[in-house]
């Protein structure tokens, strides 16, 4: 596993000092490792709604992971709770209101349908609240209109909901395992990366040495 993490953080390393010759008007490009995990979990997401194809959304799956890629286990693991209670919250409000403008407001002007999905942000904000959940408020409102205000798929609402709530859990399951993952500090990284490029790449020196000693030997 050292040695995936090794060449990973060599070609992005590489790909940055390359940058970094073609003007020196620039400051140095830093990647840190919060940098390498946030490429590998959207990676990582993409793989696996691709695998699921079906109702998997790529995009949802990739939210969730980045957004959970935080510097320990428990900002982790908080910022995934959040957003599992957050579109919980705001999908079952969107439910509600969905079927309350489409149902029984259905004649109603467009306007007024428009004031209805406004007003009932009041019942998401103060839901949260009451759960001691202010973080998630905007979460919840995202979903909220998604599922009232952009949503015209052939899935109902509730399947919908619940194919967001998994995407979630997944994006939420491949950022805490990637971030499970012990990695050294960069000091470290940068030093076995340099022994790990010079073992693959032998410098010139010593392989004229070795020539040498061949030549003196024969």
């Amino acid at each position: 596993m050292e040695k995936i993490w090794l060449i990973i953080f060599s070609i992005l390393t590489r790909k940055a000092e390359s940058m970094n010759s073609l003007s020196k008007k620039f400051p140095p490009i830093h990647i840190g490792m919060r940098t390498v995990k946030t490429v590998i979990v959207v990676f990582l997401s993409l793989c696996l709604a691709y695998i699921r194809q079906g109702n998997a959304n790529a995009l949802y799956i990739s939210i969730a992971a980045i957004l959970c890629i935080q510097p320990t286990m428990e900002s982790s693991r908080k910022a995934g709770t959040d957003r599992l209670i957050g579109t919980i919250v705001g999908g079952f409000w969107g439910i509600i209101v969905f079927m309350l403008n489409n149902h029984l407001l259905s004649d109603i002007h467009i306007i007024a349908k428009y004031a209805v999905v406004s007003l009932c942000l009041i019942p998401i904000i103060y839901t949260n609240i009451r759960i001691k959940r202010p973080s998630v408020i905007s979460t919840s409102a995202v979903v909220y209109l998604i599922i009232t205000v952009s949503y015209s798929g052939v899935m109902t609402n509730v399947s919908y909901l619940y194919y967001r709530l998994l995407d979630t859990f997944f994006g939420f399951l491949i950022a805490m395992v990637i971030n499970a993952v012990k990695l050294p500090s960069e000091e470290e990284m940068t030093a076995k990366q340099k022994a790990f490029m010079e073992r693959i790449n032998p410098p010139m020196n010593s392989k004229s040495e070795t020539d040498n000693t061949s030549d003196s030997d024969k």
